[in-house]
This record gives structure tokens, sequence and C-alpha cells, in this order.
């Protein structure tokens, strides 16, 4: 489970993103500056949990897990497109620019892969309305469910669930998770996992890289009582085990969600 234990809609000054019950959004501003403290004050004006640092790049962000949505900030310059393109690689990770910029280079946010540029001014109102439509967007309010004649088990974003009890996770092995459940019962090959997950070419033997991430990844699901979850397609990659029927990806919405399993049953 990865939740914030002090959910910041607590505080009637916050424009809340979602309901309470919901998720507190990870957000990660790159830079330092003043346009990224302003924006690190927007964010938690509407509920967010803010990280603020220098480091940009996927592989340096990740030691606690990769945010809901990245914010390249003004004072990156240049840099800011290689943040862009190497973060709209990860999968399920919003990516945002907070520039003050001319139309022209604002196209070429977006064709570097920004889903969205807000403007050094936007009030916390309209912030909270584009990231609750962003979010919606990148999926972040779908569940993958799985089932077998005696387990089930429910993945969303941010969270496990085994037999109705949440599972804690590092979320890094929890994204690679997620991946290998949307695409059930399709084989996901080392190539589809390092971009979806980490986003970047990873140096060295890439197949090793991922079967080490793997190896950690069952570990962590043995402990949960999954030991069988992940299979191994040997020379083409990784998926779930085929006694796991899959519901695909549902919406949260319990009528929605009944609908999906009563369709399957």
């Amino acid at each position: 489970m990865l939740l914030d234990a002090d959910h910041p809609t607590q505080n009637s000054n916050v424009i809340p993103i979602g309901p309470p019950t919901q998720e507190r959004v990870r957000a990660y501003v790159a830079g330092a500056g003043v346009p990224a403290r302003l924006l690190r004050r927007t964010l938690r004006r509407i509920g967010c949990g803010v990280e603020v640092g220098r480091s940009a790049l996927p592989p340096e962000v990740s030691g606690g897990g990769y945010p809901d949505v990245f914010f390249a900030a003004d004072e990156q310059g240049a840099d800011a497109l290689d943040c862009i393109r190497a973060w709209s690689r990860v999968d399920g990770v919003a990516v945002i620019a907070f520039l003050t910029t001319e139309v022209v280079e604002r196209l070429r946010l977006f064709d570097a892969g920004a889903d969205d540029v807000w403007p050094l001014d936007i009030a916390p109102e309209e912030a909270a309305a584009r990231l609750r439509a962003m979010l919606r967007r990148i999926g972040r309010d779908h569940r993958v469910e799985l089932f077998s004649d005696d387990r089930q088990v429910v993945i969303t974003r941010n969270d496990l669930m085994v037999d109705g009890r949440s599972v804690r996770m590092t979320r890094i092995r929890h994204h690679l998770l997620y991946v290998l459940a949307e695409n059930h019962p399709r084989t996901t090959g080392h190539d589809e996992l390092i971009e979806k997950v980490w986003g970047y070419q990873v140096v060295g033997d890439e197949p090793g890289f991922v079967q080490t991430q793997v190896s950690r990844l069952r570990r962590e699901l043995e402990d949960a009582g999954l030991p069988g979850l992940i299979r191994t397609a040997r020379g083409v990659g990784y998926g779930i085990g085929a006694e796991f029927a899959h519901l695909g990806l549902v919406a949260t919405n319990s009528a929605v969600r009944d609908s999906a399993r009563n369709s399957v049953a």
C-alpha cells in the first residue's frame, strides 16, 4: 500500500484533487529556483505530496519510487527537453512543464512529450482541475483484477490487494507488477518493460538487468503469498501465471467494476 499517512484534505484551506479516501498524489518538481518554490506552494495547496530536487532523470529520482506527476520547472532551460523526453517514456507518470515560454517553445515541449504546460500564474483551482483530468488520462484510478481458483489479486497504480488484504511493496517493483498485470495474458518483453517501467535504456546487459528486477519482485510476491504469480517465457520476457484469469483494466467505479466481473463470470 502506497499511502501518505497525513492526508492533506483534512486542512480546510486545501483545494482537493480527489476524495479524502483517495491516495495522495505524489509530485516531483525538478528545480530549485523561484518557479520551483512557487509550484511547490501551489501543489501543496491542492493536496499533493511534493518533493523538490535538482536531479531530474528517472534513474536519479527512482530511489524513493516514481511520482505520479513529474514537473519540469523554468530554471532548467534547455535541459527541460531532455527531462521531458525521458519521463514521457515512463508508463503511468504524467509529465508537466511549468515554464514562462513563447508559443514556439511550448510547442517544442509538447513535441518532446509533455502532457501539459502550466503558466507560472496558474490558480490553485485550475491546477487541481488540470491534474484531475491528467490523472484520469494516465489511468491512475484504474485497476487490474486477477483471480485463480483460490486467490484474488487487485492491482492499482498505488496499491496491491491479495484476498482483500493490502500488501506493502517497494514502488518500483509495484510499477513493474502493474505493467505485467495490465498486459496479461500477453508476455511482456525486456525492451517494453525497460521503456514502461524505467523509461530509459539500461547500460549493459538489458535482459540481465530485467531478470534481476523480476527476481526481486518474485521475492516480494512470495512474502505476500503469491509465489507463482510471475511466469518466465525464456528468450521472450515475463508475464502473469496462466492459472490467473484477467478482468482487464477496470475503472474503480463500483458499478462498472461489478459489471465487468459479472461479464467474465
